[in-house]
């Protein structure tokens, strides 16, 4: 598994050096992020950055999914048709509906048992990824033209579910932790609104390079079975 949690490193560190300024977009979107909500009061700001945060995630998703499939081929890289923008609507609508649902089922539980809210929705935004693995290397291959079908890429990734929620779990945890970090040592001020505001951006544009890493993992994974 360790090979594994490298591997989706090294892919991702590779692909920010080949376009690094793909990768510098959810950076600067989280920057002006936290200099708005710092300077603006308004009520729309989450919302906004919210879905510029969805538009910074596809934008870094789609070109390094296929990077890596097409091995940095750039005329493969940028034939965008229109599977892919087919793929990327279906991911959003599945992985948007999915967590809300998982999310608002932890706030009911929450609720009924009365017990401790934060770490019952922590479990079920974990159980939303879990399922959700069985769906990463279809995602894959949509957005990169991979004819294979949903039903045989879960076919062939179940034997391999819990080690491939290990590997996208032991990816994030790492970069989830340090922003965490960050943005406690902000809260009980040691250090300055600067130094978080540029360390999360780092995160943010690392989050999602590293998420689309993880899923391209768990692509190969299903596909070496097929």
């Amino acid at each position: 598994m360790g090979s594994d949690i490298v591997a989706v490193y090294a892919r991702a560190l590779a692909f920010a050096r080949a376009m690094p300024l793909i990768v510098a977009l959810p950076f600067l979107i989280e920057l002006v992020h936290q200099g708005a909500m710092a300077l603006v009061s308004a009520p729309h700001l989450p919302l906004i950055f919210s879905v510029l945060g969805t538009i910074g995630l596809v934008c870094v998703l789609v070109p390094a999914l296929r990077w890596w499939r097409f091995e940095g081929e750039s005329a493969q890289v940028w034939r965008l048709r229109w599977h892919v923008l087919w793929g990327v609507a279906v991911m959003l609508a599945i992985q948007l509906t999915d967590e809300i649902l998982f999310t608002t089922a932890g706030h009911w539980i929450a609720t009924l048992t009365a017990g401790p809210r934060t770490l019952i929705i922590f479990c079920a935004q974990l159980a939303w990824l879990f399922v959700s693995v069985l769906l990463y290397g279809w995602y894959v291959a949509m957005i990169t033209g991979d004819p294979i079908s949903l039903r045989r890429i879960a076919g062939a990734m179940r034997p391999q579910w819990l080690y491939g929620f290990a590997v996208v779990l032991g990816s994030l945890i790492p970069v989830l932790l340090v922003t965490l970090i960050l943005r406690s040592a902000y809260a009980i001020d040691y250090i300055g609104f600067v130094t978080m505001a540029f360390g999360s951006a780092v995160m943010s544009a690392a989050i999602i390079t590293l998420t689309a890493s993880a899923y391209f993992a768990i692509y190969e994974l299903a596909r070496a079975r097929i």
